[in-house]
């Protein structure tokens, strides 16, 4: 299951009114961009309205087999890392300083290259590439 995301109307008019035009998209026919969603959530935050979860609010989403495999998994992983470069710009204020942001996105950037080296290694090692 996962979790739906909901928006206040004020807030994605708001977003509307000023112009913005959300960069990331998400999946498109055979293309695996991702973070559309994540980016719009920046964006209504940065508005000035909260984020709420709820664990109640769930439906089921039907998945076709065929994104059940490893290799569209690893395509998807793929097009999640691109997308990390423009939502981590969306936190800079989280930091002291810009210097302070650089060493948090040098130390990210070897997180997920980490994890697409390991799923790339497992794809090897399973014969899957």
């Amino acid at each position: 299951m996962v979790q739906p995301v909901f928006f206040r109307k004020s807030a994605l008019r708001k977003l509307h009114e000023i112009g913005f035009q959300s960069i990331l998209s998400d999946r498109k026919r055979s293309s695996l961009s991702s973070g559309g969603d994540v980016e719009l959530c920046y964006a209504v935050q940065l508005l000035g309205y909260e984020l709420w979860f709820d664990e109640r609010l769930l439906f089921h989403h039907f998945i076709e087999s065929h994104r059940l495999s490893w290799k569209y998994y690893l395509k998807l992983k793929k097009g999640i890392a691109k997308s990390f470069p423009l939502l981590e710009s969306y936190r800079i204020d989280d930091f002291g300083t810009v210097e302070e942001f650089k060493k948090h996105l040098k130390k990210e950037k070897i997180i997920i290259f980490k994890g697409i080296l390991k799923s790339g290694l497992l794809s090897i090692s399973r014969g899957d590439l």
